[in-house]
């Protein structure tokens, strides 16, 4: 589909009629279990920073990675305009809008 406008909220499948939409948790749903198993092997892993971008965090999965970090040693950023769970532990903080800081930050890493 190459454009979205006009159609009903939410938006139906023209092929299917089951509802169209992003392959996200939207704001309210719980990370599927597919998810969940992918996010545990990629801390297995091991990271070099945790970003945690403009959610409540009071969701188990949003915090547990920030919690890890910390008692890990790896770095943590928060951007977020308002305090959250996770916000008297990480060691940075934006506090601004997702949108406005990450466009920031890209311009930062890639000048012109």
């Amino acid at each position: 589909m190459q454009d979205f406008a006009g159609l009903s909220l939410p938006p139906a499948c023209p092929v299917c009629g089951g509802v169209l939409r992003p392959d996200v948790v939207l704001f309210g749903e719980s990370l599927p279990q597919k998810g969940l198993d992918r996010l545990a092997h990629v801390l297995e892993q091991g990271v070099d920073l945790v970003l945690s971008i403009g959610t409540t965090s009071a969701f188990p999965y949003i915090a547990g990675p920030v919690w890890w970090a910390q008692q890990a040693g790896v770095p943590t950023v928060e951007i977020n305009p308002g305090e959250t769970e996770v916000s008297r532990i990480v060691d940075h903080r934006l506090r601004m809008g997702a949108a406005k800081a990450m466009t920031q930050i890209w311009a930062r890493l890639h000048p012109q």
